[in-house]
């Protein structure tokens, strides 16, 4: 916005590089971290090692190529292809790389895994203790996909069909619109019209000999990085790397000079529109260049950054109220930095008056330029920021090896080294202390001088747009500049906080005869009314006790004086807080109450805070003291909450207040109109529904039944609900007495009365296919749904979790490596407490033709997956699930769900109590019984959604 400039000139200043002074050492040196050994190949393969010296830590490896879609030179999407494809054969594994991951009993998704973005493709290996492959083991496999991958063509024309499958799933409108976005903002570059997954016509189009030429150019040891984390010995590590990627050749490293965002003189204008896209705004962006992130200077300036990007979105944000009412939406400022040594700044106001929209957002620039950042805004960043700096110390310190992978990473793809924290903190802070806010305004006016300019206008489809020349937005920042002392002054900090005060005390004030102390002192976090009801009674049942790894654990039972229960699970937690729910026996699915009413005022309840509170302060408590979160499930109200112990009488006191407390007034007239546009569901849903079910599952509001409530009767049928039965559940180490004194005060004395029950909706008994018809993308949408009657117990369910990623993988197996005919699978069974019933669904996309073909292949592997068992490495499974079950002992959660679990069928401690031992049940013999008794399903519903159009 150089048109600025002369205004900043003529009131003195010089440019932000001139007007910044701080010491740089023109000597320093950047050093790695002690903790990291750093070191380079005579091939030029750069790695770097984190030892957590942790015998409980298993380690993981990421390979970074430097090659994404922006080094594709004419088809798009050859980098991701070549992805797939070194997963095909190599030379060390001719039988292929999925069929080696298979035998060692790894998951494609979570031991191996890899990711294609614009500059580089990472490859990735996280390992378990004591694993199939150990560090050599797992560098060989890495090496083989990095540099010895053997691109069959044979290969290329099954796993084409996946990649294209892949493409069909698309991005989705936010993805599509996204890409719009992008193709202006980062205008003039290669990052434009190169989609990382290509496009359907690149894909076909491709042949294995440019896979191959993109390979043999950009998979170099000498473009390639590799980051090892975890328990680690540093100097075998270093042999193996040399023995396994030393192997790849010395080639020289390719000139990769277009990665940089291209700048130029200009002001680039354009839109951004979708034939789906309702949002409509302006956007007005800067492009820069940024000093190298591994110089002081480089450094200094990122810091500068995120003051900029706090200090001006603040001030941006504060003078929203400048806008004219009913005329914009909002205005919002973004500072990015989208690649190295690149920045990006915009602001955007949200508006469907394009040429109100690009009048707003370059006053608002003005108005930065004239006015510079909030002093006191600016203080207390700085004070922050000292905060934060200082703190980061004893944070690194707590890093696992995962983090520190992580942070390495960042690091190389930055061209930064990863700092002693001591070392960067002690300069931050310095730095900070010679910041200040004439530095910060120069730097700021330097960015809004920069000549790299875009605009765009974002529109609905049908909205007509008609785009600003370069010479009309020049016009109009003349304009501007001409009549700058006629723009309103930015709106300070100390304004924007003494109004809101003023506000707040406004709407905290209560009637006359309702005021109490509390309230008047303290407006924005009153104190908890206190409960009046009389205490009730409560009563001691039986206890059990038990030893778990050298703990005595007790569980304490109650039955309290309205009928409800609490159990106590006496047993310490790693964060010393306590696991709180409180489980009703009703939920949305009732016999009395419509399930769009129970859900609507349960969400107004919760929402509406205690009375005589305002909205501010309702938020404020919850952000700083004990809360609960609510969750309506079909056959429960859940409430959570973790806390220490020593707010245990808050929450409860919150409990019961919370309990009587209701709806405000005139909302439920306010959310009515929302309600039914919300519920305008998918017709695909609602026919799979009624055939699942005999009726739809999703409910029709119209705007008749809406009305037809009146606020009286939201209010009474949402206490009916709140009073439903409960059982208290918690976990955690608290004062007997304590506890004791809470269940007389609050949660014994809430009244209850068991008038709802859950009403059951089972899936029918049937077998059969239904084509529908719901959109006209060339994709077929398949989902199977099925049951098998099965009594439910928490072990029971435990076999059926164990079985199913298994199932899982025979599908994926079979439907993409084998048939090339998908990319993606969901598969879901669950042991069903309410209907004793296992219940599966599988749901993929695929060509439309080749539906039938697929659906039978995967009721063929369920049919079979008993035989299948025999095929896993399940001593290797029962080593993952023994080591998972010791990290899940770990956590509270784990500990409160299977407590609740074991109350639910055995109402007594015995599942609980088998904690630690749950994967001495997966045995071959009862896998094998239990797939045999699944499959095949009796009862199965498939429906395929195809294209309009189409022939069915």
């Amino acid at each position: 916005m150089n048109s600025f400039k002369s205004l900043w000139v003529s009131l003195g200043r010089a440019s932000a590089y001139i007007a910044v002074i701080i010491s740089f050492s023109c000597s320093s040196e950047y050093l790695w971290d002690s903790a990291i050994t750093t070191g380079k190949l005579d091939n030029g393969l750069e790695y770097a090692i984190y030892n957590s010296n942790k015998s409980s830590d298993p380690f993981n490896i990421r390979l970074i190529v430097n090659a994404g879609s922006v080094d594709e030179a004419t088809r798009p999407g050859v980098a991701h292809m070549l992805e797939h494809m070194v997963f095909h054969k190599t030379q060390a594994h001719p039988e292929g790389m999925h069929t080696y991951i298979d035998s060692l009993g790894w998951k494609t998704g979570l031991q191996v895994n890899a990711v294609t973005r614009q500059t580089e493709t990472q490859y990735m290996v996280r390992t378990r203790p004591n694993d199939s492959l150990d560090m050599a083991g797992s560098l060989a496999f890495l090496s083989q996909l990095a540099g010895f991958a053997t691109l069959d063509k044979a290969d290329w024309q099954r796993e084409r069909g996946v990649i294209i499958e892949e493409w069909r799933q698309g991005d989705g409108l936010a993805g599509e619109v996204n890409n719009l976005k992008k193709a202006v903002v980062r205008n003039g570059s290669r990052y434009v019209d190169r989609p990382t997954i290509g496009t359907r016509a690149s894909i076909e189009a491709a042949t294995i000999e440019e896979l191959r030429d993109f390979y043999n150019q950009f998979y170099v040891a000498s473009n390639m990085q590799l980051v090892v984390s975890g328990n680690v010995n540093v100097v075998q590590t270093q042999q193996a790397i040399a023995n396994t990627f030393g192997k790849l050749p010395t080639k020289p490293k390719p000139n990769r000079d277009y990665v940089a965002l291209p700048l130029a003189e200009q002001l680039y204008i354009d839109k951004v529109q979708h034939p789906k896209g309702t949002t409509s705004m302006v956007v007005y962006g800067l492009r820069l260049p940024m000093p190298d992130r591994a110089s002081e200077h480089g450094q200094y300036a990122y810091l500068q950054n995120y003051f900029l990007r706090k200090l001006m979105r603040n001030q941006v944000m504060r003078n929203r109220a400048f806008l004219p009412k009913d005329k914009a939406e909002s205005i919002s400022l973004t500072v990015k930095e989208p690649t190295n040594e690149r920045l990006v700044v915009a602001i955007a106001a949200r508006t469907a008056d394009h040429a109100l929209g690009l009048k707003l957002v370059t006053e608002e620039y003005a108005r930065l330029y004239r006015d510079g950042l909030d002093e006191q805004d600016f203080n207390e960043l700085v004070e922050k920021a000292k905060g934060i700096t200082q703190r980061n110390v004893t944070a690194a310190k707590h890093r696992d090896y995962m983090a520190w992978e992580d942070k390495i990473t960042e690091a190389l793809m930055k061209g930064a080294p990863l700092e002693e924290p001591a070392v960067r903190t002690a300069r931050t802070l310095k730095w900070l202390e010679q910041m200040t806010l004439e530095q910060l305004n120069a730097r700021m006016r330097d960015i809004l001088d920069a000549e790299d300019n875009f605009i765009y206008y974002q529109a609905g489809g049908t909205q007509k747009l008609s785009l600003p020349t370069v010479a009309q937005v020049r016009q109009l920042e003349q304009n501007i500049q001409s009549n700058i002392d006629s723009l309103p002054k930015s709106i300070s900090l100390a304004v924007k906080r003494s109004a809101e005060a003023k506000v707040a005390n406004q709407q905290a004030a209560p009637e006359a005869n309702e005021v109490t102390a509390d309230q008047v002192t303290e407006p924005l976090l009153s104190k908890l009314p206190k409960v009046t009801t009389a205490k009730a009674d409560w009563y001691a049942l039986e206890s059990e006790q038990w030893s778990y790894q050298d703990e005595t654990i007790t569980l304490h039972k109650y039955l309290l004086g309205n009928g409800d229960k609490l159990l106590w699970l006496d047993k310490s937690t790693s964060d010393n807080k306590l696991y709180i729910k409180a489980l009703s026996s009703a939920g949305y699915q009732n016999n009395q109450i419509s399930a769009w009413q129970a859900q609507a005022g349960v969400q107004l309840w919760q929402q509406s805070g205690l009375p005589h509170w305002n909205e501010q302060q309702w938020q404020n408590w919850q952000q700083t003291q004990p809360h609960w979160q609510w969750q309506l499930k079909e056959s429960e109200l859940d409430l959570a909450a973790v806390i220490a112990p020593s707010q245990l009488a808050s929450l409860m006191q919150l409990y019961h207040l919370r309990m009587q407390s209701g709806i405000d007034k005139g909302v439920w007239q306010q959310v009515k109109a929302d309600l039914v546009s919300q519920s305008r569901t998918h017709k695909k849903s609602r026919f799979i529904s009624q055939q699942r079910f005999g009726q739809s599952m999703l409910d029709d509001v119209t705007a008749q039944a809406v009305d037809a409530v009146t606020e009286e009767r939201i209010i009474a049928d949402t206490q009916s609900i709140l009073r439903q039965p409960t059982t208290f559940y918690i976990v955690g180490q608290l004062d007997h007495a304590e506890l004791e004194q809470q269940m007389a005060q609050h949660l014994a004395n809430v009244p209850r009365q068991a008038s709802l029950s859950n009403s059951t909706t089972m899936q029918l008994p049937a077998n059969r296919l239904e084509h529908i018809v719901t959109h006209e993308q060339d994709k077929a949408e398949v989902s199977l749904f099925g049951y098998t009657p099965m009594q439910w117990t928490p072990e029971q369910a435990f076999l059926v979790s164990t079985l199913t990623p298994i199932a899982k993988k025979m599908l994926k197996k079979k439907l993409r490596h084998e048939l090339g005919g998908i990319y993606s699978i969901k598969y879901e069974m669950s042991l069903n407490p309410r209907h004793d019933r296992i219940e599966t669904e599988v749901h993929f996309t695929c060509a439309p033709e080749r539906s039938d073909e697929l659906i039978a292949a995967a009721k063929q592997v369920l049919t079979k997956l008993g035989d299948s068992v025999s095929e896993q490495n399940l001593q290797r499974t029962v080593e993952d699930i023994a080591f998972a079950e010791q990290g899940r002992l770990t956590s509270a959660n784990t500990w409160l769900r299977r407590m609740i679990l074991s109350d639910k069928r055995y109402q007594n401690a015995s599942y609980i109590q088998r904690a630690g031992r749950l994967h001495e049940l997966a045995s071959e013999q009862r896998l094998k019984i239990l797939a045999k008794q699944i499959f095949p399903m009796p009862h199965q519903m498939t429906f395929v959604d195809k294209p309009n159009g189409l022939k069915l």
